[in-house]
C-alpha cells in the first residue's frame, strides 16, 4: 500500500509536505521552537503529534503518525410487504462484507464502514430485492437509508386443458 500523498503540515506556520510512497516527509528550514504537525488524507482521521522541540542545527524525528481509515455506519428499517414481522431480512452493503440481520421491527445497522458510496440491497427468501443506491457514508456519521419494502415475489403459470367425454361433431361442407 502507498503511503503516498499524505499531506503534513505543522501546526500554525505556513510549513508543509506530502508523503512519498514509503510515507516519508521532511520539512526544512524550520526554526527553533516547540511544534506539532497534522497529518491528513481524504478518507482518513487526521493525526496529530504530541508537541516536540526542534533544536537549532539539529534533525528533529517526529515520531510515526498513524492514519486509521475513516468510517461512519449505515442504519434503517427493511420490511416484508404484507407482513407483520419483518425479523430476519438480511441488510448488506454491496461489495463489502458487512451485513445485519433485521429484528422484528425491520430495524438494522451496521457499524464501522468505511467512508464512500454504496448501494444497501435487503433480501429474504420468497420476497423481491429492495436497493438503496448511493448511500454516502461519511466519517463518524451514521447515515439514515430509506425504507426498503420488499415485495412478495410473484410468478405466472400455465397449462393445457383436456376435455374428456366430449363428442366432436363433424359437418360435411353442402354441395
Amino acid at each position: 500500500v502507498s503511503h503516498e500523498g499524505v499531506s503534513v503540515a505543522i501546526d500554525e506556520t505556513a510549513f508543509s509536505d506530502d508523503s512519498d510512497a514509503a510515507g516519508f516527509w521532511s520539512i526544512v528550514d524550520v526554526p527553533a521552537g516547540t511544534y506539532t504537525v497534522t497529518a491528513t488524507l481524504s478518507g482518513f482521521v487526521t493525526a496529530t503529534s504530541s508537541p516536540f522541540e526542534v533544536v537549532a542545527g539539529e534533525t528533529t524525528t517526529v515520531p510515526p503518525l498513524a492514519l486509521a481509515e475513516a468510517r461512519g455506519s449505515l442504519s434503517g428499517t427493511a420490511l416484508l410487504a404484507g407482513a407483520t414481522t419483518h425479523a430476519g431480512i438480511t441488510v448488506s452493503v454491496e461489495g463489502t462484507s458487512y451485513v445485519a440481520i433485521t429484528a422484528a421491527s425491520g430495524a438494522w445497522s451496521i457499524a464501522d464502514v468505511p467512508v464512500g458510496n454504496y448501494a444497501v440491497r435487503a433480501s429474504h427468501a420468497g420476497y423481491d430485492d429492495a436497493v438503496a443506491s448511493d448511500q454516502e457514508v461519511l466519517a463518524g456519521v451514521d447515515t439514515a437509508v430509506p425504507t426498503l419494502t420488499l415485495r412478495v415475489t410473484t410468478s405466472s403459470i400455465g397449462g393445457t386443458v383436456t376435455l374428456l367425454g366430449a363428442c366432436l361433431l363433424y359437418t360435411s361442407p353442402s354441395p
